[in-house]
């Protein structure tokens, strides 16, 4: 999915944290409630349908490929040749 192995894509994150919170919760011994019960069998089969390549995701930010890059669009910079006429020397007098 991504370059980097670490990172999660945005529509996964919540995913990721109830799977951690979750197993931290069973090392702890705190017991789930029947509404944690219910989201972590969800998640589980959320899973397993990512894991039968059945969704699809974001593209990733750092691509893992090797594709080619795209060349960079023109800009035109306009610069003006005469300097602001308020300066120290131009407005001596005025104040």
């Amino acid at each position: 999915m991504d370059a980097d192995t670490t990172t999660v894509p945005n529509s996964l994150k919540g995913l990721v944290i109830r799977i951690a919170l979750f197993a931290l919760m069973e090392r702890i011994g705190y017991p789930l409630g029947e509404d944690q019960r219910d989201s972590r069998r969800n998640d589980n089969s959320y899973l397993i349908r990512i894991n039968d390549d059945q969704l699809r995701f974001e593209l990733p930010d750092i691509s893992a490929g090797t594709a080619e890059m795209q060349p960079g669009a023109g800009v035109d910079i306009v610069t003006r040749t005469d300097r602001h006429p308020y300066t120290r020397r131009g407005m001596d007098g005025l104040l």
